[in-house]
């Protein structure tokens, strides 16, 4: 359609997000960008008329980039402030309800249980 926005979804994986929002009637240019060459094919297969690429379009765009999965999947890091200050939380090679801080030379401080959800 032509004037409306384009949008460009970054890190598109199969193609999800786009084909609902495709299936609720959005008519404008929609660009899946995935890394992965087997997603962008399975993407393709899915989504006649999208256009799926390997790397961001060129700018400026009219339009909106939207990255709902990408951002998942971006690491981070979690900080505890303790008696000892702020410390890194990791969840370690053990059981599940184990959590380990780790101080700010990577020192091991103490490992203890992770608070038990509640079941409701």
């Amino acid at each position: 359609m032509a004037g409306a926005p384009v949008v460009v979804e970054a890190g598109a994986g199969r193609g999800t997000l786009a084909a609902a929002v495709r299936a609720a009637g959005y008519p404008g240019r929609y660009v899946c960008v995935e890394r992965s060459a087997t997603l962008r094919a399975a993407a393709a297969e899915r989504l006649p008329g999208v256009e799926v690429v390997a790397d961001l379009p060129p700018g400026p765009l009219d339009g909106v980039v939207v990255a709902n999965e990408l951002l998942d999947n971006l690491p981070f890091v979690l900080l505890e402030r303790e008696a000892e200050g702020w410390l890194e939380v990791r969840v370690g090679p053990g059981p599940a309800e184990v959590l380990t801080l780790y101080g700010p030379q990577g020192e091991r401080i103490h490992v203890r249980a992770r608070p038990a959800r509640s079941s409701g």
